[in-house]
């Protein structure tokens, strides 16, 4: 049995050791500090309070939307309240930095894709990474965890075509549809499928 555990070890130690994750990692862990740095010392903003508002018990509502969104934001927010046992500013903006960071990894697998190059899918990874954009809306916003699910579906969308995996075009509906559930204005990305 330790022999196993010494070949699992030894390939997670491999894996982090290679160099582009290493730089890949390095990169998020970059992004972490950025993200959580803006999350302790910025004052909440108009939209912030209504999201960490509006996500307390958001479950018992009875309601999936109201006239003016989606209430799916507010549910994973509200899944992250549970997960830390804790309401308050900072864990109603931890949907938007977590999925911020998931949003590098995407960008640096599109961009690998798309081009063939490990050097060009690190510097994009890391232009996000740094990105004002990015990190300003690591904020309880929807925008940016929209953003990831368009991204995922864009990924899949394009395994679907590189790598001649027919089922990805339906997970990639499904992550627009996703992506839809949480800001309605992503459905414009369906433009760009054909």
């Amino acid at each position: 049995m330790e022999k196993g555990s010494e070949k699992l070890s030894d390939k997670l130690l491999n894996i982090f050791l290679k160099k582009r994750n290493l730089y890949l990692i390095l990169i998020i862990i970059l992004a972490l500090v950025l993200r959580i740095i803006l999350a302790f010392n910025i004052d909440p903003i108009a939209d912030e309070m209504n999201v960490a508002v509006r996500s307390i018990g958001v479950h018992k509502s009875g309601t999936m939307n109201s006239v003016d969104e989606s209430h799916s934001y507010y549910f994973l927010t509200e899944i992250f309240y549970k997960l830390t046992g804790y309401i308050n500013l900072i864990t109603a903006r931890f949907p938007s930095i977590f999925f911020g960071l998931l949003s590098i990894l995407m960008i640096y697998l599109i961009v690998r894709k798309l081009y063939k190059s490990e050097k060009i899918a690190i510097v994009a990874a890391f232009l996000v990474a740094i990105s004002v954009f990015q990190i300003k809306y690591s904020l309880a916003e929807m925008d940016i965890t929209m953003a990831f699910f368009v991204l995922l579906s864009s990924y899949t969308f394009l395994s679907a075509i590189y790598d001649k995996k027919e089922y990805m075009y339906y997970l990639s509906a499904l992550f627009l549809g996703l992506a839809i559930a949480i800001k309605t204005f992503a459905g414009i990305w369906v433009l760009t499928y054909f």
